[in-house]
């Protein structure tokens, strides 16, 4: 047939793109989900330049993507280092399949790598470390009081 159209009956082939910004701290895991590819084919990725593989399609369209930071590299779905650019400018990953009308699929996310998350020092701040400077302050206070008074009836005792 000349002239046929690719893709399902009554479309025609159309190219498309995705594209997401992700952010990940050193030592954690992020996934990411990208859709409109078509159901049941197969996917390749890529990390800074370095082909991760292949990937299945699932049923629905999309595919998982787990990326991993480890300093001072980046992984997508435990496949090969990528030497991480720390940063806002971030590391382009990129996927490119069939979409569901027979067009190809590009989809991008930058992925920045931030440092390392600190975790808190000790306890949360409650106000028990400041327990003791207020039972001081309040005995003072009663000390004083006790002070004037005992003073104050010696004084209207000495002069009756």
């Amino acid at each position: 047939m000349a002239g046929a159209q690719t893709g399902y009956p009554g479309t025609v082939a159309q190219s498309g793109s995705n594209n997401i910004a992700l952010s990940v701290n050193i030592g954690n895991t992020v996934s990411a989900t990208f859709c409109s590819f078509n159901p049941g084919s197969a996917v390749t990725s890529s990390l800074g330049g370095v082909a991760q593989g292949g990937q299945a399609v699932g049923s629905a369209g999309c595919v998982t993507v787990s990326f991993a930071a480890t300093d001072p590299h980046l992984s997508a779905n435990g496949g090969p280092l990528v030497a991480a650019n720390l940063g806002a400018n971030g590391d382009v990953f990129s996927m490119v399949g069939t979409n569901t009308t027979g067009g190809t699929q590009t989809d991008t996310a930058s992925i920045t790598v931030l440092p390392a998350a600190t975790a808190a020092s000790g306890l949360a701040f409650t106000g028990a470390d400041i327990a003791y400077m207020v039972v001081g302050g309040v005995l003072l206070i009663a000390l004083g009081a006790f002070i004037v008074i005992f003073a104050r009836r010696r004084t209207a005792s000495s002069a009756s």
